[in-house]
């Protein structure tokens, strides 16, 4: 009687069990909860109170919080208007969105690993297929061209890539943005850490809407770029040949669910206005623990890997130990819970995600900690 993409396991996954089987408390070391790090945030609550007015549904949006995220754009050098932008109620659904507008059921889309799980999540429930393009690891990442040519096909309807990469912290490059669009289908490009760009990094970023040859979709939104996930609203923005009818199309779904609430549209302006001084303080702070991660780290069996931005940094332990072994060491002896590398598929381990926007305190402790137990292991 259901579905077979709305089908959960029952019962416990392999990272719920671990954590069963070692009750806490436990340091969450993959916290990515902004509002629950101690850092004073804007009243969001007043600035949405101020963005009252006549309901006006417009199934793109408010015009002036499209007019507001085309500026961001244009601050970048892109000539993009509100005419390129579409308002969705996060960037998930935005790419649920993009997915119903691009893919029939049974079609794919190529994606990074590692990566974020959720792409898998969002395709099935869709009817959509994941296929696997790999990110090289070599003292950095980089996009593997081969891989993504094996698996381009008449089925692969998009290539998605998110940049920086969630969670190995890796710009997409002009390059590989080059190569992604030589394949020409869709590209989508998530882009909700590009404003937490690490100061150790200064090489090239790509620029997905300038200049796009085949259409090209960047997503975004109020999650990550001004820490407010309670506020629910993100965007796709749009260039390149078919962006018109691509846009008829987005109309069309967009004006079936009608989403986005008024008050955070009619507030958008504002909203990102305000955000900007607590972007601020979390790079700050993002600065401050992947120093202390590094200098924790250094001469010691942990490897901090190369990373360009975002709020994660990623780590290799020794190959004593398999990754759920190290995890429940982690666990039960040092009460610290990272995320596994498995959740992401990384290839070589064992590895593991860590936060980087928790209170600094705490994560010198546990970048202390992991340190130690890492030693002890390999004595």
């Amino acid at each position: 009687m259901f579905s077979r993409r709305s089908f959960v396991p029952p019962g416990d996954n392999e990272l719920s069990a671990l954590h069963r089987r070692n009750p806490g408390p436990h340091l969450d070391w993959s916290l990515a909860n902004p509002t629950r790090v101690g850092l004073e945030r804007p009243d969001f609550a007043a600035i949405l109170g101020r963005g009252r007015g006549p309901y006006v549904p417009d199934p793109r949006g408010w015009r002036p919080a499209r007019e507001a995220v085309a500026d961001i754009y244009r601050g970048r050098g892109v000539d993009l208007g509100a005419d390129d932008v579409v308002l969705t109620a996060s960037t998930s659904e935005a790419y649920s969105y993009l997915l119903t507008t691009l893919c029939d059921p049974g079609d794919a889309i190529a994606v990074p690993e590692p990566s974020y799980p959720l792409f898998e999540h969002l395709a099935r429930l869709q009817a959509v297929e994941v296929v696997r393009y790999r990110l090289a690891y070599d003292g950095a990442w980089h996009l593997d061209p081969e891989s993504l040519a094996r698996i381009v096909g008449p089925r692969v309807r998009a290539i998605f890539a998110v940049s920086p990469n969630n969670p190995t912290g890796s710009f997409l490059k002009p390059d590989e943005l080059e190569r992604l669009w030589g394949f020409g289908v869709p590209v989508v490009v998530d882009e909700v850490f590009r404003p937490y760009r690490w100061s150790t990094f200064e090489g090239p970023i790509a620029e997905p809407l300038a200049r796009a040859p085949v259409l090209t979709c960047v997503l975004d939104g109020l999650s990550k770029r001004i820490g407010a996930p309670e506020l629910k609203l993100g965007w796709i923005a749009l260039a390149g040949p078919q962006e018109e009818e691509a846009l008829r199309r987005l109309e069309y779904v967009a004006d079936t669910f009608l989403s986005v609430s008024s008050p955070v549209q009619r507030a958008l302006p504002e909203l990102l206005r305000a955000g900007e001084p607590f972007r601020a303080l979390l790079m700050e702070r993002i600065e401050r623990n992947l120093a202390a991660l590094r200098t924790a780290t250094a001469g010691s069996p942990v490897t901090v890997l190369h990373g360009e931005g975002g709020w994660y940094a990623t780590l290799r332990l020794p190959a004593v130990l398999d990754e759920p072994a190290w995890l429940e060491e982690l666990l039960r002896r040092e009460r610290l819970a990272p995320h596994p590398g498995w959740l992401f598929d990384f290839e070589q381990g064992p590895s593991f995600v860590v936060s980087l926007i928790l209170p600094e305190a705490e994560f010198a402790d546990a970048s202390r900690r992991l340190v130690a137990c890492a030693t002890r292991r390999c004595s």
